[in-house]
């Protein structure tokens, strides 16, 4: 009796696998795996510094020497960029890098933030069913790289979701945001 029903159960796979095609019309939809992001708040901010410090010296290993000059710079003004940059040329120089007040004859380290909003509906994570806490609709992208007159010696990047509340703490005056938008298209070929 066992052996019957062993029998049917491999008859029925086969005819089914036989039934599936190996190619298709179009692509088929796949979701990446789920992962997780950093949501921080003011008071993280000098932990996320560090941890760009930490990692932007490691990216210099073997590029920029401690005797090379560097001037930090930013591309906006927000209060959330001068506080990172106050605490990259802190540990900058904890570590015995030469930090400089101009930027004659250093390298650059240019610090960069890009805010970007989701619209309603439009969301960075789909969390139902993964989490019970909601997925914030903004998210912060800061960049930081060492560069010279010709190229990009070291450069990292953290991406992070910030409070929606406290979003305005991250513009600046030339701070980048990106505003997502659902456009409807009708037409016909």
């Amino acid at each position: 009796m066992i052996n019957a029903k062993l029998a049917v159960a491999i008859a029925c796979s086969a005819a089914l696998s036989a039934c599936v095609t190996p190619y298709s019309g179009a692509p088929i939809a796949e979701n990446l795996p789920a992962n997780s992001q950093h949501k921080f708040y003011v008071a993280d901010w000098e932990e996320i510094a560090k941890d760009l410090t930490r990692k932007i010296q490691a990216n210099m290993a073997g590029k920029v020497g401690k005797n090379q000059a560097i001037y930090v710079s930013s591309k906006g003004s927000s209060p959330f960029q001068q506080a990172v940059v106050g605490e990259i040329i802190s540990g900058l120089v904890a570590d015995g890098y030469i930090v400089s007040k101009t930027a004659t004859n250093a390298l650059n380290m240019l610090v960069d933030t890009q805010v970007i909003e989701f619209n309603k509906g439009i969301s960075p994570v789909q969390t139902a069913g993964i989490s019970s806490v909601s997925t914030p609709k903004t998210e912060i992208i800061i960049n930081v790289a060492v560069e010279n007159a010709s190229q990009y010696l070291a450069v990292t990047r953290g991406i992070y979701y910030i409070s929606n509340s406290d979003a305005a703490l991250y513009r600046g005056s030339n701070a980048y945001i990106v505003r997502t938008h659902n456009f409807a298209v009708k037409g016909s070929y």
